[in-house]
């Protein structure tokens, strides 16, 4: 289970880079920031139900 917890990180990291990434144009379209606000919440989600699961399963 850990080894599945450290992965989860490691992805949810990589989705947030590629939100910023997405968003970081100058003038970036309403696609763009729909999916990066998408992945921005998704990956938070994430980070948080691992630190509620820590918390929980103590």
């Amino acid at each position: 289970m850990k080894t599945f917890r450290i992965i989860q990180g490691i992805a949810a990291a990589v989705g947030l880079v590629v939100a910023v990434a997405l968003a970081d144009n100058m003038q970036p379209s309403s696609k763009e920031l729909a999916a990066s606000v998408t992945l921005v919440v998704v990956c938070c989600l994430s980070f948080i139900g691992q630190t509620f699961y820590k918390e929980h399963s103590a």
